[in-house]
């Protein structure tokens, strides 16, 4: 009996030392394999469209040469296809790794009778994407995530083992423990806030990241992100750019297609972009629909002045596509801009913030040594 009991605490022991590290790669390692998966399929996707070829036949036999994760999304895609679903509606059934946006850029192209240039588009997207994530693994981020963890990790030991030792000598040499180590427990108190918060919002923000976002109304839960990066700083900057960017290259498509410019902007306004921008979008095609001039209904949209100044001269020069393709590629490099002027800040904002934990923790460690040396030059008369 006693055998069996050893054998059992030794099998958990095992279990658990093997399933955390891996439950711990597998959700780490997820949106890698999500954005691989992405690239992939949209690779032959696109390759399909190229090619002129019948798209249920053409992905059916692209999934013959892929992995068995990509291979099922060309095969669930090839048959809702042969069934007569759209190319929208199969990507939103059977490749639920697909981001909205991608979803509505295809939705876009069907509603314009412009699907290769839809896709084209798409595959872009994917391209830039996953350039800027390139970019992203550049930056300091990985570097300060875990220097931060790591030093929040130090603190919460410090709390639990350093500070009542701290306070047990202060009671001793009848010193005031609160007085002597009030800096260190609000600083340990504080680190060991943000070290459980941290845990808490990494598995969340893995999540989000993961789950693909609702088309064409987004939850709650994605409006309210979209709220905050549009209203902060930085991130605000990246959003706009990269919606008007994509906005500007949907409505290009569609206006090449025959479309009124209100026609192409009411389409782009459905794109998974961000939700506030959106909402900018559809009072710019209601206040057009109205007959209202492009430079004076894009000031009351508030798309900005770039914007205005590009749709009126285009409007002016009656070249619109031209004009849509030109505002496109401005947006695209500010974001490439951006992108470069975080990458270069982040670096020693992440410097000094690290520094200042440091510092404030070393001052808080020795504050009631000297205290307790005062204290004790005070006992003995020196």
């Amino acid at each position: 009996m006693e055998i069996v009991r050893l054998f059992t605490i030794a099998l958990l022991i095992a279990v658990t030392a093997v399933g955390i590290p891996y439950f711990a790669f597998v959700l780490v390692t997820a949106p890698m394999r999500r954005q691989s998966t992405i690239q992939l399929v949209v690779a032959q996707l696109a390759a399909t469209v190229r090619q002129h070829i019948p798209l249920a036949t053409g992905l059916a036999i692209a999934a013959t040469s892929e992995p068995p994760r990509v291979r099922r999304r060309l095969r669930g895609m090839s048959r809702l296809i042969g069934k007569g679903r759209k190319l929208s509606d199969a990507m939103r059934s059977a490749f639920p790794e697909c981001p909205g946006l991608l979803i509505s850029l295809v939705d876009a192209g069907e509603r314009s009778g412009q699907l290769p240039a839809a896709v084209q588009q798409v595959e872009q997207y994917v391209r830039d994407n996953s350039r800027f994530s390139g970019t992203r693994v550049e930056t300091p981020l990985p570097y300060a995530i875990v220097i931060l963890t790591s030093a929040l990790f130090v603190t919460f030991v410090v709390m639990v083992v350093v500070v009542p030792k701290i306070k047990e000598i202060f009671r001793d040499f009848n010193v005031g423990a609160m007085h002597g180590a009030y800096n260190l427990i609000i600083v340990s108190k504080i680190m060991a806030i943000m070290l459980t918060v941290l845990v808490f919002m990494l598995p969340i923000s893995l999540w989000i990241r993961i789950k693909p976002r609702k088309t064409p109304i987004p939850s709650t839960l994605s409006r309210a992100a979209d709220w905050v990066r549009w209203h902060t700083p930085g991130l605000s900057k990246l959003e706009f750019g990269q919606g008007m960017s994509t906005a500007f290259s949907t409505m290009e498509f569609c206006v090449h297609s025959g479309m009124n410019l209100h026609e192409a902007v009411a389409i782009a306004s459905r794109l998974d972009i961000n939700w506030n921008l959106r909402q900018k979008l559809l009072r710019l095609s209601s206040e057009l629909s109205h007959g209202t001039d492009v430079r004076d209904a894009a000031k009351t949209a508030d798309v900005g002045g770039i914007a205005a100044i590009v749709l009126a001269s285009g409007a002016r020069q009656r070249n619109m596509t031209a004009a849509l393709r030109f505002a496109a590629d401005y947006y695209g490099s500010m974001i490439s801009r951006w992108w470069a002027f975080l990458r270069n800040i982040s670096w020693p904002i992440c410097t000094l913030l690290l520094a200042c934990m440091i510092g404030s923790l070393v001052f808080s460690l020795f504050q009631p040594l000297v205290l307790l040396i005062d204290a004790t030059l005070l006992s003995t008369g020196l």
